[in-house]
């Protein structure tokens, strides 16, 4: 299940579908029906129908990466009222997760916005067996996005949770580059679903006009065509797709002088003593189970997707 209909859709049109799991997971991309526009402007399109359907307040869970950054950005551009929800992960005498989110308790900061802060007790929260029962329920969802959705249930209204762009990366095998999705990544879906949530974890792959506009942004062009020499895939150059049309100007992520040092909110917790819970290592069996990844040749996908276009 992809979508609630009783509530607006987590992806638009269900132009986005899965079935399997493990080695047989499979995913499945409708070609937009629309002529695209720009990323950002199909990212404004999908924040007007956001804005248009949501119940109560508007929540963007913001982890202090570019990609809640950019979804901050657009609203704030737009003029539309949200809440900022940053997750604290605290852990004996230590924030796990300080270096990440001070990014956007900055951003914040600078823009007068008033997020609304929630304290996590990380060891509890591994130790108490919810972690592991969460990712019984839908899979493995990752370290930090399993607490991430457990707050999505204290939220009362709309809740929105950057999830990546749409990816490619270098196959050095073919010498070609390849559109790939994680099985993992699509349990948020599932949790959404399963709880009726109103609102998407899926903004930035939202709708099919937003997932081709991505892929056929200048800057991914260049990348899937091999003429961006040294790259090997598309997360250091996402910001220039955010940037382009937007006017943002966002940091971008150097992975050779770390002008913006990229983490995931979890490096800490990797060296700590909670790291060695049963709980934490147990994770890796159920990651296993739904470790699947879906492939296909960038250009293939972009001609297929293109149809109407």
């Amino acid at each position: 299940m992809t979508g609630n209909k009783y509530f607006m859709d987590l992806i638009k049109e269900e132009y986005l579908t899965y079935t399997g799991e493990g080695e047989s997971w499979q995913l499945r991309l409708s070609a937009p029906k629309n002529k695209i526009r720009s990323y950002y402007e199909e990212i404004v399109s999908t924040a007007e129908y956001i804005y248009a359907n949501k119940e109560g307040k508007l929540h963007v869970l913001y982890s202090g990466g570019l990609d809640s950054e950019y979804i901050c950005r657009v609203f704030l551009a737009m003029g539309i009222d949200f809440v900022p929800v940053i997750i604290r992960l605290n852990g004996p005498g230590i924030i796990y997760n300080q270096h990440d989110i001070q990014y956007a308790i900055d951003f914040c900061s600078t823009r007068n916005l008033s997020p609304c802060m929630y304290d996590i007790d990380y060891d509890q929260f591994v130790e108490s067996g919810k972690y592991l029962t969460m990712i019984k329920d839908v899979g493995f969802p990752g370290i930090m996005t399993t607490v991430v959705l457990d707050t999505t249930l204290y939220l009362n209204g709309t809740s929105i949770i950057g999830m990546d762009p749409p990816y490619i990366k270098y196959d050095q095998s073919t010498d070609t580059w390849v559109f790939e999705e994680p099985e993992f990544a699509y349990a948020s879906l599932r949790f959404y679903a399963k709880h009726n949530l109103h609102g998407t974890p899926f903004m930035l792959m939202h709708s099919a006009e937003v997932t081709l506009s991505f892929l056929l942004d200048p800057n991914i062009v260049k990348l899937g065509t091999n003429n961006s020499p040294g790259k090997t895939g598309s997360n250091s150059t996402k910001s220039k797709v955010y940037n382009n049309g937007s006017g943002f100007n966002m940091d971008e992520y150097n992975y050779d002088n770390r002008t913006r040092t990229k983490y995931t909110g979890t490096e800490v917790i990797y060296k700590s003593k909670i790291w060695d819970h049963e709980n934490l290592q147990l994770m890796r069996e159920y990651r296993d189970q739904c470790s699947g990844v879906y492939q296909e040749d960038y250009s293939a996908l972009v001609d297929r997707l293109s149809i109407h276009q």
